[in-house]
Formats: C-alpha cells, sequence, structure tokens
C-alpha cells in the first residue's frame, strides 16, 4: 500500500522542518505506524486522528504529491512521520526502465575518469558516512538521514551506482532500526556502512577508479539465446529488509544456471509459490517451473543469469529430471570444483556474482552429529546441515529437523554453501522416493521431527567472532563503543584474537581504539574527539579485514575437500 518516494524529495522534507517538529519525529519516529493508512485507488490517505496525510500513487517524486490538512503543511509532524516510514525508490523507477531487452552498450571502460560532479557526490557521501560511523545507526536522527538522503540522489544522479545503492540500502535499515521493526539485522547494516565508507573513499582519494567502483544502475537486459530450462529448484526469500518471495532455479545445457524471481516488499514466499509468473506468454506456478521443462525463445536475460520479461515466446516441453541431462551433470562436477566455483563467486561484488552460484549439488549420506544432521558425500567429505532461514514464514527448520531422523539414508540434493561458517550447507532442496521437494514450501513426507542442538538452526562463531562483534556494536553505538570506556572490551577481544594466533587481527582491532580515543583540547581544557574520518577509515578498513578473514577462514575448512 505505501508508495515509494525519492531521496531527494525525501531529504528536502526533513531538512526544510523546524527543528522542534524533528525533536519530536526523533523522539517517536514509529509514530506513523500506528496511524490508519487507507487506499483509496488514487494514493493513500493516512489519517492521524486529528489531520489527514494525503499521498499520490508513487513513486513520489514532487511535494505536490503530498499533503497534509495541517496548517503548518509541509512541515508539520503529520507529513514528516508519514514520509518518513516510506520506502525509497529504486533508481529504475524515476527512470522508467523495464526488463526488456536494450540496445547493446559498448563495453565499460575498465578505468573511470572522475567528473567535478562525482568527485562532489562522493565527497558528500563520504562526510555522511563519516558522522554515521562517529555517531552510530541508533543515534542516527532525522538531520542525518537528512543528509544521507542528500548523498544518495546526489550519488545517483552523478552516476555513482555502487555507492548511492549502499547509501539507500543503509536508510532503509536505519529506518527500520529506528522503527522497531523485526526486520532490522545489526549484521546487515554493519556491512552497508562499511560498503558507504568503503566505497566513497575510494572515490575521493582519486581521479580515475576501477569500473567496479561506479557500479551499474541495473542489471542489463540483453537478447538471449533460445533455451530449453530445466526446473532445478524453487527457494523463498523472506529477507530482514522486508522483502518476500520465490526465486526458481533452472538449467540450460548452454547457458548453464538461470533464475527467475518474484519478489516484493512485504511479499509472502508460500503465496510467490503457488502463484503464477508470467513466462513469454505463459502462466505457470513457480511449483510448477520449478519441476518442469520449459523451452523459451526471444528472452531476455543478464549476463549473471537472470531472466527478464521482454516478447519472449515459451512452452511447457515435460518434467524436469535431475537424473537426465543437462541436470546430471551438475551432480557429476566434483565437490572441489564446485567449491572453487563457490568462493570465487563470493569475492565478487554481489551484483556481479553469478546467479545461483553459492549451490553445491551433491549425493550425499545423512547422519547426526554433535551439532546437528551431517551430510557425508559418496567421497567422504563431511559438512553439517542448517536452516538457510529461519523465518517463521518459511519451513527450513522444521525440515532440518525431519532430516535429522533420516539418519543413514541416502539422499540427492541441492544445498547453498554458506560463507563464515565451518563447513556449513544449507539444504535446499532433495528427492526422496522419486520426487523433489522443495524444502522451503513442503514437509519431507513421512518423517517425524527430531530435536537438534541449537547450532543446528543458528550461526556457529568463526575464530574471528570477538573481531566481527566489536564492529558491529560500534557500527550501533557509533564512536563512544570503541573509546576509553570500552577500550577494555576491545583489549579482551584482541587478546582472544592473539589466542587463536590471529595477531594481525588483534592488531586492527588496536589501531581501531586507538584511533577512538583520539582527542583534543579547547580553549577551556575540554576533551573532545578528534580525526573522525581517521575513525571512520580505521572502521571500514577493519571491517574489510573482518570480511575477507571470514570468508578465508571457511575455505580453509573445506581444504581436504580440494585437490592438492
Amino acid at each position: 500500500m505505501k508508495p515509494s518516494i525519492a531521496p531527494d524529495l525525501l531529504s528536502g522534507l526533513l531538512s526544510d522542518a523546524p527543528a522542534r517538529v524533528r525533536k519530536r519525529l526523533d523522539a517517536d519516529p514509529a509514530k506513523a505506524d500506528t496511524w490508519q493508512w487507507n487506499d483509496t485507488g488514487d494514493g493513500v490517505t493516512v489519517d492521524t486522528g486529528s489531520e489527514t496525510v494525503r499521498l499520490s500513487a508513487g513513486p513520489l517524486t514532487t511535494a505536490d504529491q503530498v499533503g497534509c490538512s495541517c496548517l503548518l503543511s509541509p512541515r508539520c509532524l503529520h507529513l514528516l512521520a508519514v514520509v518518513g516510514s516510506l520506502p525509497l525508490t529504486e533508481a529504475a523507477e524515476t527512470t522508467g526502465e523495464d526488463e526488456t531487452a536494450t540496445a547493446a552498450a559498448p563495453e565499460p571502460a575498465a578505468v573511470v575518469t572522475l567528473t567535478p560532479e562525482q568527485r562532489a557526490a562522493a565527497a558528500l557521501a563520504w562526510q555522511t558516512g563519516v558522522e554515521l560511523a562517529d555517531t552510530g545507526l541508533a543515534a542516527a536522527g532525522t538531520a542525518l538521514k537528512a543528509s544521507l538522503l542528500r548523498a544518495v540522489h546526489a550519488c545517483r544522479v552523478a552516476g555513482l551506482h555502487r555507492v548511492a545503492a549502499a547509501g539507500a540500502a543503509l536508510s532503509k535499515s536505519v529506518t527500520d532500526l529506528a522503527h522497531d521493526h523485526p526486520h532490522f539485522s545489526l549484521p546487515t547494516a554493519a556491512a552497508q556502512l562499511a560498503e558507504l565508507l568503503d566505497t566513497a573513499w575510494r572515490l575521493c582519494h582519486t581521479d580515475a577508479v576501477d569500473a567496479a567502483v561506479i557500479g551499474v544502475a541495473r542489471r542489463g537486459y540483453q537478447p538471449a539465446d533460445p533455451m530449453r530450462l530445466h526446473g532445478v529448484c524453487a527457494v523463498p526469500v523472506a529477507s530482514h529488509t522486508g522483502y518476500g518471495g520465490v526465486v526458481t532455479v533452472l538449467a540450460d545445457a548452454r547457458r548453464g544456471l538461470v533464475t527467475v524471481s518474484d519478489v516484493m516488499p512485504d511479499g509472502v514466499p508460500a503465496t510467490a509459490y503457488r502463484g503464477a509468473v508470467s513466462i513469454g506468454g505463459l502462466s505457470v506456478s513457480h511449483r510448477d517451473l520449478a519441476g518442469g521443462v520449459l523451452y523459451l525463445q526471444d528472452a531476455t536475460a543478464t549476463t549473471t543469469g537472470r531472466l527478464g520479461g521482454g516478447k519472449a515466446r515459451a512452452s511447457v516441453t515435460g518434467t524436469s529430471d535431475w537424473d537426465a541431462e543437462p541436470l546430471a551433470d551438475l551432480w557429476r562436477t566434483p565437490l572441489p570444483a564446485q567449491l572453487d566455483r563457490a568462493f570465487t563467486a563470493f569475492s565478487l561484488p554481489a551484483e556481479d556474482r553469478p546467479e545461483a552460484a553459492d549451490l553445491l549439488f551433491l549425493d550425499a549420506t545423512v547422519h547426526m552429529g554433535s551439532s546437528g544432521p551431517a551430510l557425508v558425500t559418496d567421497e567422504g567429505t563431511a559438512m553439517t546441515a542448517v536452516a538457510d532461514n529461519t523465518d517463521p514464514r518459511v519451513q527450513f527448520t522444521q525440515n532440518l529437523r525431519r532430516l535429522g531422523a533420516m539418519q543413514g539414508h541416502r539422499l540427492r540434493l541441492v544445498a547453498r554453501l554458506l560463507p563464515g561458517r565451518s563447513r556449513r550447507v544449507a539444504p535446499l532442496a532433495v528427492r526422496l522416493d522419486g520426487r523433489v521437494v522443495h524444502l522451503g514450501f513442503e514437509d519431507l513426507p513421512g518423517v517425524r521431527p527430531v530435536d537438534l542442538p541449537g547450532s543446528a538452526v543458528d550461526d556457529t562463531g568463526s575464530p574471528i567472532e570477538p573481531m566481527r562483534l566489536i564492529l558491529q556494536r560500534i557500527a550501533m553505538g557509533g564512536r563512544d563503543c570503541a573509546g576509553t570506556v570500552a577500550a577494555a572490551s576491545t583489549r579482551r577481544a584482541a587478546a582472544r584474537l592473539r589466542q587463536r594466533f590471529m595477531p594481525h587481527a588483534a592488531g586492527v582491532l588496536d589501531n581501531l581504539t586507538r584511533c577512538a580515543q583520539a582527542v583534543e583540547q579547547d580553549m577551556f581544557g575540554r576533551t573532545r574527539p578528534t580525526d573522525r574520518p581517521g575513525f571512520a577509515t580505521a572502521w571500514a578498513a577493519a571491517h574489510g579485514y573482518q570480511s575477507a578473514a571470514d570468508l578465508a577462514l571457511s575455505r580453509a575448512t573445506w581444504q581436504d575437500a580440494t585437490p592438492d
């Protein structure tokens, strides 16, 4: 029901509001969630009890599309509370782009020289990121959010797509945190802040950057050759950002793995799974798509393997079979080669990763280990199975308990490799009695669930976990969570890292503590923090180190499954 709003419009409304109104909004940022929202067909009205806020149908891009019956509109608390709860428009929404094929564009230059407008936008993003790192996400009020939105808009206009996307995602997390939304994820928000700082820093400290630092506005859909697509599995999406739906994985003999997705804000995975998706004029459910064979021509697709719309033509030509080509070849690929493919994809920026590159195709026997169900491949490689998503809207957790009751069963399955976790995989689909069961949507038939240890569902700690917890705490609370008062806990974390033979990680934490404690005195002898950019740089560098170390440690746990 809620329309989306352009970041420049929201930033302008928040910035123009009187300080007293912003202060009241900061005291209760979720006020609009308690009001009555009504869909009028051509927009939305919000009944506040005493006034009525009016919103046109989205996306909202100009001030005349919003209003309030209050005499202070558009600077009133009612309007600001409502627009502050709206989702931001995606960059494509304001350009009118769709997923039809576009003319083939020339290959982008490997190195891009920045324009003055791009340098100015990057500087604004960097300054905002520095302030967020210093203040902490929990204390990010209306003024700071307005600065972040201005940076997002400036970067979009300047064509700095990667940093704009990071800022928009971070703005959503800041709003979720302020509204105490259950979808808020601190690890994700910390990663978004690190991405904003890292990308903005790179843009601010050179006149020419790699094209990957600029990023792309959206995936470019190009005409694709005819494909005979064999359904592999359907995977629910129930994200902490509020998006829900389903992604269906298919395979073509020449192109490899591709995906068809149906993911929307506040979407319900089970509804999307049973509902129809339109492909080439053919209406078919994701459930049938995941188990069928589809001939598709005149389609469009991204270079990463995501199918688009366009004027494709499609027809269902049969039922997919995991034992028949081209699917059987997925399971013939040795596990070491599958791991190499997955970890190579993890090292790429998210927008450049091939679709479904993190999937493993396994023939394995179920055993019950101390950490939950264990899968042992025919070659003897063991791994622990965990739930891919613990959201109550999906069935992974219950099916993991059923899998634990199947000790001794040999299964053919599709699982997701989980980076940052020691030999953990998340089963997505299992073939049982000749039938493929999609574990996020369907129960394993004829199996009674058993109790599992908590670690089978929850994340297990990595050797570098103390560093991750410190960095997330700082992202939430800001510089004070790494300064003099909190220095003792940071020193304890560094000591634990040294005990685990990770002196470089400990040194990175020590440097972060020194930067956090840097102060200066004013003319009255009062101390205040200094070098805020230095602290933000140190935090972003520490987060980058921790993320890279997590991936390397995860890769090392599979060492005996890789060739010498």
